[in-house]
């Protein structure tokens, strides 16, 4: 049972899991016999699994329903299902989606669009919810590749809010027989520049082609400012805006450059090479 899995995390590895999602893609029909969970079975199972954990006095979450991401009513119809079901709802705390395509396997991800819609569903109600991206996949085949998740995780951030974004596989899309590919650094002008607890400020951007996330750590006062440039020339750029900082460093990542640290930024100023993926760090 979940129960079961719970406790054996915590008893043999001492780990205590976040949360854990009860079915995965209930409604995608598998190329071989598995099963297909209607919103309704879906919200009766929360119940069922919700009652237990609480019995069990265990403190791990709900993740729901993970279904892929182009079956947006779908997607819907089990969130709209939850939230109409009081107890059920209470038991589950965070949306999570799948980006993939119809098929369920080539890549697929939620427009701008429909993140915020998303992000709005989720929100209402006595028990809103957190967003989740829990599973991708788009092999690296070229610098492209990695350009495109990095504008699918600033669309999720920017646009659906989500707070936990993660890949089907690593290798693949991270490495490709040991070696780093170029997502694997777009990543990280993410992931080793925001973390847990970094609040999302609001960003604009005056060019269309460059795309401007930004979070704040309200402890230190440090600043992420993750830019990307989708277009095809190099673009000059400058940060303004109250308490903006005026020391800034940064890091670059683009074909044939992998996180390379950035010199010469003055005064928020910089230049984002063409089809780049920029971080810039600043003290308020």
């Amino acid at each position: 049972s979940m129960v079961a899995v719970v406790k054996a995390f915590k008893q043999h590895a001492d780990i205590d899991l976040l949360a854990i999602g009860l079915q995965i893609e209930p409604a995608f029909h598998e190329p071989y016999p598995s099963a297909i969970l209607g919103p309704d079975r879906f919200v009766e199972m929360i119940k069922v699994a919700g009652r237990r954990f609480k019995a069990e006095g265990l403190d791990t979450r709900f993740y729901m329903a993970e279904q892929v991401s182009n079956f947006v009513e779908d997607n819907t119809q089990y969130l709209d299902a939850l939230q109409a079901d009081t107890e059920a709802n209470q038991y589950c705390d965070i949306f999570a989606i799948h980006g993939y395509g119809s098929d369920g396997i080539t890549p697929g991800q939620p427009n701008f669009t429909e993140w915020e819609n998303y992000r709005n569903n989720a929100a209402e109600g006595e028990y809103p919810k957190e967003v989740w991206m829990t599973e991708t996949h788009k092999d690296y085949t070229s610098w492209n590749d990695g350009l495109s998740i990095a504008g699918a995780i600033y669309g999720a951030l920017e646009h659906g809010n989500v707070s936990w974004w993660t890949q089907w596989a690593f290798e693949g899309p991270f490495v490709n027989q040991g070696t780093p590919t170029g997502t694997l650094y777009a990543m990280a002008n993410f992931a080793k520049f925001i973390k847990p607890g970094d609040v999302r400020v609001t960003t604009t951007s005056a060019h269309n082609d460059v795309l401007a996330t930004t979070f704040i750590n309200e402890w230190t006062g440090k600043t992420a400012v993750v830019l990307i440039n989708k277009g095809e020339v190099p673009l000059s750029v400058k940060l303004e805006g109250p308490g903006v900082s005026p020391i800034w460093s940064g890091h670059n990542t683009a074909e044939n450059r992998n996180l390379e640290k950035i010199t010469g930024i003055k005064n928020g100023v910089t230049l984002l090479p063409a089809k780049s993926v920029t971080t810039l760090l600043g003290i308020s």
